[in-house]
């Protein structure tokens, strides 16, 4: 019997993660599954899928996850002519008019990202290192110390609660999965 741990941080990360073939698979061999959610006290949500077992999501320290992701955001921006496009686009849209050149707030990054571009690697090391040290949550890592799951599923990777895990799951040397929505 091998152990997977689920992290719902949404009600729509319930259907498109609880609600799939992966999670139902998963229960129908004999695995014991974990789900990770603000949903874990709820006896409604907990009858749904009464063959895990359930934890509630600890507070995260969101400023601080923030920050991090910032910083990784402004170093480690993949410098690409249709990405800066893309990026021109997204600005034209959200400004509603058209916009053909960046700020210069925005070239400045943009130098900077160029400048640490050869050094990437390290820069990715460190911040992973980072946020392996500066996201300990002893909630979550109890949970890992006693179920030593084989795996963790997450969603796309747009909760700030995904980046946690990824640090967890780095820590703890065990792999993480992304299901991605149907649409993506």
């Amino acid at each position: 019997m091998q152990t997977y741990l689920f992290v719902v941080p949404t009600a729509f990360r319930v259907s498109a993660i609880l609600k799939t073939d992966v999670y139902r698979e998963l229960v129908q061999s004999g695995d014991e599954t974990i789900i990770v959610s603000p949903f874990a006290k709820d006896s409604a949500f907990t009858a749904e899928f009464p063959k895990s077992t359930h934890y509630p999501m600890a507070d995260i320290p969101l400023r601080r996850i923030r920050r991090i992701s910032r910083l990784r955001e402004i170093l480690l921006a993949v410098h690409h002519p249709v990405l800066n496009q893309a990026r021109l686009i997204e600005r034209s849209v959200m400004k509603l008019q058209k916009i053909e050149v960046f700020s210069l707030k925005e070239r400045l990054l943009l130098l900077v990202r160029l400048l640490a571009m050869p050094f990437s690697r390290i820069i990715m090391t460190m911040f992973d290192k980072l946020e392996e040290h500066a996201l300990t949550i002893a909630s979550y890592d109890d949970v890992i110390s006693k179920h030593r799951p084989r795996g963790i599923i997450l969603g796309t990777l747009t909760e700030p609660e995904d980046i946690v895990w990824l640090a967890i799951s780095r820590r703890f040397s065990i792999p993480a999965h992304v299901i991605d929505f149907p649409w993506s």
